[in-house]
């Protein structure tokens, strides 16, 4: 189809030159006004939740690194509203990996004390989204440095688990166990910025790197494991790639 635009060269030197970037743009770049966006990214995450430590825990029997690398972090769709602004909508999978401790204790006069542990955190978000595209006029038609962000609701779930055994000398034993949730929706922010260069006409790939903003909330202290009570930020950031095509 055809589409007329104007160009107007009036003004000051400043309007001129946005003007004449425009044109160019509009000259050898029609990717450019294409619509829909579709965004897929990929990151390694870095956790905001303190990793679960246990008295005595054994090295290669601790599974409790929480960065690690999330293959669908995001999905998003957004519409062009103008060259410089775009809207939309988008799901962010902000949880991380369970982790599974084990530690061994001696006691002294033969009695000893073991601990099992797991904390998991998982989370959703359902965000509507904004960006901008600040260098739209300065980088070349083939990069974009967007900056983005959103407001949402989450689903989230943080569990923790912690069983100590204790064996007597005498042969007798006696477990603590000890289990705490948080389990609700909550309000969620979002805040991102990515590089995007595009590799053929409608598919970009592009680095990025985001922070979700999450509720904070207290977690009780287990004395028998060694576990204080301390505040967790149930959110976390990441850096990654993304795979974008335009229509």
């Amino acid at each position: 189809s055809q589409v007329e635009e104007v160009f107007d060269f009036r003004g000051s030197g400043e309007e001129k030159s946005r003007e004449r970037s425009r044109l160019v743009r509009a000259a050898v770049d029609v990717s450019r006004e294409r619509k829909v966006h579709i965004t897929f990214q990929g990151s390694h995450v870095n956790s905001s939740i303190p990793k679960l430590s246990l008295p005595g825990a054994y090295p290669y029997y601790d599974d409790g690194v929480t960065s690690r690398f999330n293959l669908l972090r995001r999905v998003q769709a957004t519409y062009s509203l103008v060259p410089e602004v775009e809207a939309g909508i988008a799901i962010v999978w902000f949880g991380e990996p369970p982790q599974f401790t084990f530690g061994y204790e001696f006691l002294g006069t033969g009695d000893s004390r073991n601990y099992n542990g797991s904390q998991t955190f998982e989370a959703i978000g359902k965000y509507v989204v904004a960006l901008y595209n600040p260098l739209y006029h300065v980088l070349d038609s083939h990069i974009d440095f967007k900056v983005g962000g959103g407001l949402g609701a989450a689903s989230i779930s943080y569990r923790r688990t912690t069983t100590v055994w204790t064996y007597l000398q005498s042969g007798t034993s006696s477990p603590q166990g000890s289990y705490f949730e948080i389990s609700d929706n909550f309000l969620v922010g979002y805040l991102f910025g990515q590089l995007e260069f595009e590799l053929v006409d409608g598919l970009s790939l592009g680095l990025v790197a985001d922070k979700v903003f999450g509720p904070s909330r207290d977690v009780q202290a287990v004395p028998e494991a060694g576990i204080p009570a301390r505040r967790i930020r149930l959110d976390n950031t990441s850096v990654g790639f993304t795979i974008s095509l335009h229509f």
